[in-house]
This record gives C-alpha cells, sequence and structure tokens, in this order.
C-alpha cells in the first residue's frame, strides 16, 4: 500500500491518501473535505464535530468477510430528515472491491454497488412494505424505509465525492436471508448497493464491541435547562430525547447537552415501574429509563396503553408494553426476518394471524428515547398474534421520510413483572390480553397420554385375551304346551378358560313376534351358576306408504369372566307363538372386546378436557372480541 501525502488547502496540514481509489480525504486537524483531481486538490467545504455513537468500529480497524481482508478507511455520519444519526463506514477489500457498513441501533449491514440490475424505480413509486423489484436469483425486495439524508460529519477516506451538507434521498430494502439493499438517489438514474445483513463476528471484528462496551459511559449527571432539576441519563451517547419527569418539559439530547422543546404540561399518568429500576430480561439486568402513554381510537373509544423503555448496554434498547395490566416483553426484529400479508405474517418459522390495525398517537412522555419523539406523534400499527407471542409493525410516513419497523413480543404474567421489579400493589390484569395465553392447554397433551395409554392396554389386553368361539349349535324348542310352560333345553358342555369376559348371543327366526331365553351356564362340578338372560324381537311394517321396523333378529348379552371350567348350558324358552317350535342359533364366545366400555372410558378421560376445551373457547371469544378480524363474528351473528 503507497501512501500519498499532501497539504490540506484549507489550513497546510499533512492530509494522507492511503488508498489509491479513494476520492476523498477529511482533514484531521481542521475538518475540511478534501477532494483530489488529476492535477490538484480541492476543498469541497468542512464537516462538523463526529456525532460520538459509541460505535465499535473505528477508522483503521482491519477484518475479514468471506475470505476477504479489508481495512476500515472512513467513515460519514449521515443525518435523517428527522433528526437521528447513523454511520456509514468505507472498506476498503484486498480484491480491490470497496464496500459500505451501515450501521444502525446497534445492527450492520454490508452492501457493495452493483451495476447488473434492471431500471431502479423511481423515488416516488417506493412504499414501505412494499415490493421495489426481483434480484437476478428471483429474491424480492421489499421497501422498508425511504428517507432523506444528509452528510453531517465525516472522517478518513471515501471513495466517493462527498460534499459536506449535501442532501440526497435514499431507500432501505430488504429480502430473504438477511439480504440487504439500498437505493442511493444522489444520482439522477440512481445507485444500487446489495449485500447482506452481517455480525461483528462474521466481519472479524468481534473484539471491538466488548472494547466499545467497556468504554461506554453508564450514566451522566445534567440538569433539566428549565427547572434545574437534576436528571441522569443512563444511555447519554444515545439519547435523543428526554422528558423531565420534575416539570414536565420535553427537552433535545445532543450528547449530553439538553435544549428545552415545549411545556407537555401536568401529567394524569404514574408509571407502575420507577425509572431507574432494574430487572433482568433475557439473562441480562435492564434499566427502565424512559415511560411513553400512547393511544388509539376505535369505534369513536380511546384506549390507552403504557410502554416502559428499557436499556442495557450488551442488548441496548427493549420494551416492556402494558395494556390493561397485561404485560409483553418487547425486541426489535429485522424487517428481512418478517413476511407479512393482510391477514397473516411470518417470522422465525412461525405464522401469527392479524389481529388489529390502527393509528397509535403518543400521549405522555417521560424519560430518556432513542428518537426524536414528540407529543402527538402518530404511527400506523399492525399486530399478529400466536399466543404467547405477538408481532408488530410501526409505519411512518411524511414527505421526506417513510419507514417500517417490526418488534416481537412474548406475554409476561403480572406476577413475574411484581416479582423482577419488587412492585408490592400491581394491578390484576383486566379481561383478556391480546396474547396472552390459555395456560390450561398443557391438560390437552395430558389427554392424550391417558388416550394413549387407555389404547396400548387395550391392545395388550386384546393380544393377552384372543377372541374363540367356545360354541356354535342350531337349537330347537318344540312347541309349548301353554303359554304359562315354557320349553328348557341344554347346550353344551362348553370349556370356559377363566379370567376372561363370556359373549352369550342368539340369532332366532322371529317376524313381527318375540323369543325369550332365560339361560344358566352351570358348571358341572362346583355346580355353580352363570344366569344369563336374552330377549329377542323384530317387527315390521308400513305405515302410511312408509317402510318401518324395529328390533332385530339377533341379541347378545356379556358374563363377567366365569371362572375356569367345564360347563352345560340350561335355556328355557318362551315365545309369543307358543304352540309352534322356535329355531334359535346359539354362540358362546370367550375374550370378545367390549367395545362399549372402552368407548365409555374414553368419554370419561374426555369429560374434563372437554370442559377446558369449552372455557378455551369462550376465552378465544373474549380475545378475538378485541380485534377487527375475529373469527368468532359470523357464529356471534347467527346466534
Amino acid at each position: 500500500m503507497t501512501t500519498l501525502r499532501a497539504q490540506c488547502p484549507g489550513c497546510g496540514g499533512d492530509l494522507p491518501f492511503t488508498q489509491a481509489t479513494s476520492l476523498v480525504a477529511v482533514c484531521p486537524s481542521c475538518r475540511s473535505v478534501v477532494a483530489r483531481t488529476d492535477r490538484t486538490l480541492e476543498s469541497l467545504g468542512k464537516v462538523a464535530d463526529l456525532h460520538d455513537t459509541a460505535s465499535p468500529l473505528a477508522v483503521g480497524l482491519a477484518g475479514k468477510y468471506v475470505g476477504q481482508s479489508f481495512q476500515l478507511t472512513g467513515r460519514a455520519q449521515l443525518r435523517h430528515a428527522q433528526g437521528g444519526v447513523w454511520n456509514e463506514w468505507y472498506t476498503a477489500f484486498s480484491d480491490g472491491r470497496w464496500g459500505w457498513i451501515a450501521e444502525a441501533q446497534g445492527r450492520f449491514y454490508l452492501t457493495f454497488a452493483r451495476k447488473d440490475v434492471p431500471r431502479l424505480p423511481h423515488f416516488e413509486e417506493l412504499k414501505p412494505e412494499h415490493p421495489a423489484f426481483r434480484l437476478g436469483d428471483g429474491s424480492e425486495l421489499v421497501v422498508a424505509e425511504t428517507g432523506e439524508a444528509a452528510y453531517a460529519a465525516a472522517e478518513g477516506e471515501i471513495p466517493f465525492r462527498l460534499v459536506p451538507g449535501a442532501t440526497y434521498r435514499y431507500a432501505d430494502l430488504y429480502g430473504p436471508n438477511r439480504i440487504f439493499a439500498t437505493l442511493d438517489y444522489s444520482e439522477p438514474a440512481g445507485l444500487f448497493f446489495a449485500g447482506w445483513e452481517v455480525t461483528l463476528e462474521e466481519l472479524g471484528l468481534g473484539d471491538a464491541a466488548a472494547r466499545t462496551n467497556e468504554r461506554r459511559v453508564a450514566s451522566a449527571k445534567v440538569s433539566c435547562p428549565q427547572c434545574g432539576g437534576a436528571l441522569e441519563l443512563r444511555a447519554p451517547d444515545r439519547t435523543e430525547r428526554l422528558g423531565c419527569p420534575y416539570c414536565g418539559s420535553l427537552l433535545d439530547a445532543d450528547e449530553g447537552n439538553l435544549r428545552f422543546l415545549k411545556s407537555l404540561g401536568k401529567s394524569r399518568w404514574t408509571p407502575l415501574l420507577r425509572l431507574g429500576s432494574s430487572a433482568e430480561f433475557d439473562g441480562v439486568s435492564q434499566t427502565v429509563i424512559g415511560f411513553m402513554v400512547r393511544s388509539t381510537e376505535i369505534d369513536h373509544i380511546t384506549y390507552y396503553w403504557r410502554e416502559y423503555l428499557l436499556y442495557s448496554v450488551k442488548l441496548g434498547f427493549r420494551w416492556l408494553v402494558e395494556s390493561d395490566h397485561h404485560w409483553t416483553y418487547v425486541s426489535p426484529v429485522p424487517p428481512s426476518h418478517v413476511r407479512s400479508e393482510w391477514n397473516f405474517a411470518q417470522w422465525n418459522s412461525k405464522t401469527f394471524k392479524a389481529f388489529q390495525r390502527t393509528t397509535a398517537e403518543v400521549e405522555y412522555i417521560t424519560g430518556e428515547f432513542y428518537w426524536k419523539v414528540e407529543k402527538g406523534e402518530k404511527v400506523r400499527a399492525a399486530d399478529y398474534v400466536r399466543p404467547p407471542e405477538m408481532l408488530s409493525s410501526e409505519a411512518t410516513g411524511g414527505k421526506k421520510s417513510s419507514e417500517i419497523s417490526w418488534s416481537h413480543a412474548v406475554y409476561v404474567p403480572w406476577q413475574e413483572i411484581a416479582r423482577k421489579f419488587a412492585v408490592t400493589e400491581m394491578p390484576r390484569p383486566k379481561g383478556g390480553g391480546s396474547c396472552q395465553p390459555f395456560v390450561h392447554r398443557n391438560i390437552y397433551p395430558l389427554w392424550g397420554l391417558f388416550v394413549a395409554a387407555a389404547v396400548v392396554l387395550f391392545v395388550i389386553l386384546r393380544m393377552n385375551s384372543p377372541e374363540r368361539t367356545l360354541m356354535q349349535e342350531n337349537v330347537k324348542f318344540p312347541a309349548m304346551t301353554s303359554t304359562t310352560a315354557p320349553q328348557v333345553v341344554f347346550g353344551g358342555p362348553v370349556q370356559i378358560s377363566g379370567g376372561k369376559n363370556i359373549q352369550v348371543s342368539m340369532r332366532a327366526n322371529v317376524n313381527n313376534t318375540w323369543f325369550f331365553v332365560d339361560g344358566d351356564l352351570v358348571e358341572e362340578q362346583s355346580q355353580q351358576v352363570q344366569h344369563f338372560e336374552l330377549p329377542v324381537e323384530y317387527y315390521h311394517g308400513v305405515d302410511d306408504g312408509e317402510s318401518w321396523s324395529e328390533g332385530s333378529e339377533e341379541n347378545d348379552t356379556f358374563l363377567s369372566a366365569p371362572p375356569a371350567g367345564t360347563y352345560l348350558v340350561r335355556m328355557e324358552g318362551s315365545w309369543q307363538a307358543w304352540n309352534e317350535p322356535m329355531n334359535a342359533t346359539v354362540t358362546i364366545r370367550e375374550g370378545v372386546a367390549r367395545w362399549g366400555y372402552f368407548v365409555a372410558l374414553l368419554l370419561a378421560l374426555s369429560v374434563i378436557p372437554g370442559l377446558v376445551l369449552l372455557w378455551e373457547r369462550s376465552f378465544e371469544r373474549s380475545r378475538w372480541s378485541k380485534s377487527m378480524y375475529n373469527p368468532y363474528e359470523s357464529d356471534d351473528d347467527d346466534e
């Protein structure tokens, strides 16, 4: 690497160019942006001092990505139209390529200039959540943000002509498998940069984050410029707005320097969690640094909920959201990881059902916030539920910028919140929460285990007690001498093995008549008697041109596991046509399955789960009654 040394045209100081293809360098002495041409150096103006973003990256750091080494040669800080600042790092790769690493909200996106794309869409055509175009491999790129940015500060060497204060329009796009792209409209035809969301570890810069975390200031003591109240900034390098808890002033924060914006007035909302209190989530102690109240109007009714901003050096920002005293823990999700349609969203191989779409408005602010929040600020919000989880999107839009952001929420029982923050008087939840799980669903797996055990036991019993026919005889009953003189016949002998149920079945030639057998199984040696009764009746006919029938020519009965032995079958028969003989077929089987008992057992096992299922249905009806996508609404209309 050859270093070209020049003199800054602004201050005369030493200005090195270490990269042959870098176009500008920032003078470390006077902050002039100097461009080199074929013959001379040109000053493009001066940039402001760098904003301390506590970035883990620094000019001069070397890393490696997919086998190619690189070095960070420069950085530009860009200011969003709404006031936020982010870093863009420029990397010179060993194969001669330039890469861009965008850093925002603790995430990193590596992109390279691409020219192998079709005509880029016009900026005005781009809308958040709408597809922009497809790459050559078929990957669809979806718009996550459109906006306008200005170059505010810079350092090091940069591979393009950076003009201090210059503004340009851009769009950030996301695709599957962490694909990230940017459309840069600083030129009329537009520039296209594509790459991936990456981690510092993937860039070979994992140690840089640890060193930065060690350097970060834990907190800073400041005073409210309006009332003089003592304030403590717990994220001084990342706080953009501050609500004074003493006088209700909204303050703008610039690296700890506070400026009064407006008075928010006296609050009628009191946070349940004290600012500065800490609790552990995701295995990390996190501190409540901000409190916000939002509202929405549905069917002319205004609903309010509370949001608590959590901060830790390791994880950055998270949220606790309290609605009707139901709590959820909320983490950010990259838009590239979410696929959404009007009635569902997919994330992390899970499908979430659409629950609500509304406009959320900021009603009250106190404490620290990482963006320039305003009272009255509105976002378009959409919630998708899969209890105990929820996906939410927030979309903002204006003349200069629009953006879509996603978050993932997990339901947290109020008792756990009270325990973590040592709150002794925590209000109980009201009604059902939008992603509150039905806690008694664990009975269903238990019911499944019992049913499976019953089936296995039944199969084992059937295998150990196979069905066997002990007797099948055609029995002729002589005509009775009178209606009160039944005929007695004998069958058998029958050899019963014992310990198994016995089925006695009989088929008789009955036609619009009845036949009844009063029978006994008599053990030959012990004379022990097993009594049974078998009625058979069958009637049929035609009434008003329609055929009808009732009864059957066959019936059976069961004896419960008679002792082993040899039995005679005594049958005393009587029938309606007593003066005519009666023929019947008698069958005795051993080990016949009692399906009715098995079904009764399953029904008994299902009583409590069935009641729980009805309870769950009522619970779900209550939940979805608050949704604009209520699947039970048609059922209610039918009722």
